[in-house]
């Protein structure tokens, strides 16, 4: 089970700039690309509940994604060799890409948190927070996100950014 939280900023610099005053680590860039599936006879999109996903990259997963609330997440990942081919295996067993997120994400460390920032091709800069262990709790995250100057109205709630593409694109699903 994963705690995180997810913000919508304007201005990426401020809070770098707060990450670096608390000593966070910059641990690993990388630009992420993550193809959404539909499995056949269900419909996954739009349900802001269930993700399937294909991350291509230096270190490609298939995951899957159980969403329980805005801040936990039951997570399932396999790392994969060829995301390409895992592509395709899974369009040629009937299963409907949604849509695709790519991303350019910053990854700093504390000793309780990850904490990303990200870069979302159409869909502007979010910084996400991600409890480290199951020792932190949702209030030593809300904590962080105050020490990051993060304001909850900038708090997104109950969407991921396929969610948040899809609506952006207004496909069928919204």
């Amino acid at each position: 089970m994963e705690l995180e939280i997810k913000a919508k900023v304007d201005d990426l610099n401020p809070v770098i700039k707060k990450l670096a005053e608390i000593n966070a680590k910059l641990t690993k860039t990388s630009s992420q690309k993550d193809v959404y599936f539909s499995p056949p006879g269900k419909d996954f999109a739009g349900t802001k509940k269930y993700y399937l996903r294909i991350r291509f990259g230096a270190e490609a997963s298939l995951d899957y994604h159980i969403v329980h609330s805005d801040i936990e997440t039951e997570e399932h990942e396999v790392k994969i060799q060829n995301p390409e081919k895992m592509k395709e295996i899974l369009v040629d067993l009937g299963f409907r890409i949604d849509c695709t997120v790519e991303k350019e994400r910053s990854i700093y460390e504390t000793e309780q948190f990850f904490i990303m920032v990200d870069k979302v091709n159409s869909l502007g800069n979010f910084v996400e927070i991600e409890a480290k262990t199951d020792k932190v709790f949702i209030n030593d995250i809300f904590k962080m996100m105050e020490t990051l100057n993060l304001r909850r109205e900038e708090l997104v709630k109950g969407r991921g950014y396929p969610d948040m593409i899809m609506e952006k694109n207004k496909t069928r699903y919204f």
